[in-house]
């Protein structure tokens, strides 16, 4: 029996050293495991993908290299999680409580054992999470973060009734509100914002985006388990209040919600999609595509359900709107003409018109406040309800449209030399695009690239042009609401007359009338500074254009006037038409023929080019 004792004294010493290795390389291996590192939010993203955590904010990490190493994170975080527990809720596991699931669920013969958070806890019953929604709102361009669009996620509560009650996390930069879409675009494709996750009630996002700033919403329902929901909302926890660089096309909004859904599931892995850019739109398709999503919804923002009641009423009807609401003198007695229940019609729109003019054009005339009470206690006090048609719910998606990457390839004639032409662009819509799933009326292009290979005597390759950012905001005017139509523009280009290579700025603004479903006309005021090494130039005038867009064909006639500012007796004018045709939804083929005139050269230019859609 003493003999026996050594060799079975060494049999538990090997084994334990056994055991104590195994261990060790799991730890190694569970480091690398892309889980733990969605946790880290180690993402490689860029044209030159470094490595390392997209978290820059310090207190995210327990150990000093964490930020470039996961294994000394993990060794730092189990660490700490073995640390007796005082009940107060500053353990580490309850700083990283999805951490802390994580490695109890992957290692339990490590003993963790979950402290005590109060406080972590008490948030996690008020948000009672059971299911996850990703909240899109369309396109703003009047808002520099939101020109592509936005997306949040609306947190499903347990036996909530009322979709409105649910919680949202939103991610967003912690921009200068004065900040202009120039300024914006600079900082933010430069990382010059911070960006911050922030959760609220779901309600304030919905008055924010649907009422202030009026966007269509789209809602999809995840198919999400209340475990991966748990997790996800315990990954929020651990940023809330902490800084994560937004970068305008990389690390924007709707990456970083990938990331929460990557850091919520072992099933996850969205963000190895977006490695250059990531469009809202492009995020949903993703989503869409794996088949996450369950269902969908669409909430029309209030100008959506205003401009279509507006259509259902007569022109007498109309103007007694704007009286009821903008004429001190008004008195209910003034609609004793109409029938009960197009009075009833009347004071609804009057309502919902008054309630814009004090939240969306914060107009506060005297007796504007007053008035709006005074529409709803009348409206309410009608026995007989307004004959509205519900609103249209759109064809086609937000998420439906075009793909936002564009490839083309042209031939074409200018100043009597043929040539052809290849371009890409970065992102995402312009006038002539199949307009459906787009704000109407919108153009947003950023990264737009332009060679050209001359077939003439010279047979000279170019560098055309490149368009950092051009932005045509054109909707309509009607009887209540008259929005400024605008642009603005930045890049370098060549001069339609002489070819030289200069950086340009421009900018314009007017009306936009709609004519009829799909067609429009402008009346703009446009200005534009060029420069190049050699010369400079100042110019501004009047421009009329006719847009026509359909999902099968679209048509845009613009005839433009430009005086020089420097030289008064020096102009150029120009009438360009441009001419698509879609035959599938990734190619459309665009003929564009514009007339120049000016002191130094008169002629034509004409195009023919195919484009893929990306």
């Amino acid at each position: 029996m003493q003999r026996a004792f050594p060799v079975v004294l060494a049999f538990l010493l090997s084994l334990f050293l056994t055991l104590t290795a195994r261990a060790s390389v799991s730890v190694e291996r569970l480091a690398e495991e892309s889980n733990w590192l969605h946790l880290l939010h180690y993402h490689k993203t860029g044209m030159v993908p470094l490595g390392g955590s997209q978290v820059d904010d310090a207190r995210f990490f327990l150990s000093e290299t964490g930020a470039h190493d996961p294994l000394a994170e993990m060794q730092a975080s189990l660490a700490a999680f073995r640390l007796p527990d005082s009940g107060t809720g500053d353990h580490a596991g309850c700083q990283f409580p999805a951490r802390f699931h994580w490695l109890k669920q992957r290692l339990p013969g490590e003993g963790l054992v979950r402290p005590q958070c109060p406080e972590l806890d008490a948030w996690l019953k008020t948000i009672d999470g059971v299911g996850l929604s990703l909240v899109f709102p369309a396109a703003y361009l009047n808002s520099p973060s939101s020109m592509f669009g936005h997306t949040l996620f609306r947190v499903q509560r347990r036996g909530g009734g009322n979709p409105l009650l649910d919680y949202a996390v939103n991610y967003a930069a912690n921009a200068d509100p004065d900040d202009n879409q120039l300024i914006f675009s600079i900082k933010g494709l430069s990382g010059g914002y911070p960006g911050v996750f922030t959760i609220v009630p779901y309600y304030d996002k919905i008055k924010e985006y649907s009422f202030l700033d009026s966007r269509d919403v789209w809602e999809y329902d995840l198919r999400l388990t209340e475990a991966e929901v748990t997790q996800f909302l315990r990954h929020v926890w651990e940023l809330k209040e902490l800084e994560v660089d937004y970068y305008f096309f990389t690390e924007n909004c709707s990456y970083q919600l990938l990331t929460l859904l990557d850091a919520a599931s072992e099933r996850f892995d969205y963000t190895r999609h977006f490695r250059v850019r990531a469009i809202p739109a492009d995020t949903v398709r993703v989503l869409v595509e794996d088949d996450l999503v369950a269902d969908t919804r669409y909430r029309p923002s209030q100008m959506t359900s205003l401009s279509q009641q507006l259509e259902q009423l007569s022109p007498e009807e109309r103007l007694a709107v704007v009286t009821a609401v903008e004429d001190p003198q008004w008195q209910a007695e003034d609609l004793s003409g109409l029938r009960e229940d197009r009075q009833s019609a009347v004071l609804e729109v009057a309502y919902a018109y008054a309630r814009y003019l004090s939240a969306k054009l914060k107009r506060s005339e005297p007796h504007l406040g007053q008035r709006t009470i005074r529409l709803l206690s009348l409206r309410a006090s009608m026995s007989t309800p307004a004959s509205f048609a519900a609103v249209d719910v759109p064809a086609v998606r937000d998420d439906q449209g075009h793909e936002t990457l564009r490839l083309e390839s042209g031939f074409g004639r200018q100043r009597g030399e043929n040539y052809l032409q290849l371009g890409i662009r970065a992102a995402y819509h312009d006038l002539l695009d199949p307009p459906s799933g787009y704000p109407p009326g919108s153009q947003l292009e950023m990264f737009q690239l332009l060679f050209r290979q001359g077939l003439g005597t010279s047979h000279s390759a170019q560098f055309e042009a490149l368009r950092f950012i051009d932005i045509r905001s054109y909707t309509p005017v009607n009887a209540l609401v008259k929005p400024v139509s605008w642009g603005v523009g930045f890049g370098l280009d060549r001069d339609a007359e002489d070819r030289e290579l200069g950086a340009y700025l421009e900018g314009q603004g007017g009306r936009t009338w709609a004519l009829a479903p799909g067609l429009s006309a402008q009346a703009l005021l446009d200005g534009r500074v060029w420069s190049s090494l050699d010369d400079q130039r100042v110019g501004a005038g009047p421009s009329l254009g006719l847009l026509r867009q359909g999902d099968d064909w679209s048509t845009h006639l613009q005839t433009q006037w430009l005086y020089g500012m420097a030289e008064l007796d020096s102009w150029t004018g120009s009438t360009a038409l441009g001419l698509t045709w879609n035959p599938l939804r990734e190619i459309q083929l665009r003929l564009k023929n514009e007339y120049l005139e000016g002191e130094d050269e008169t002629g034509w230019q004409h195009g023919l080019s195919i484009f893929w859609y990306l």
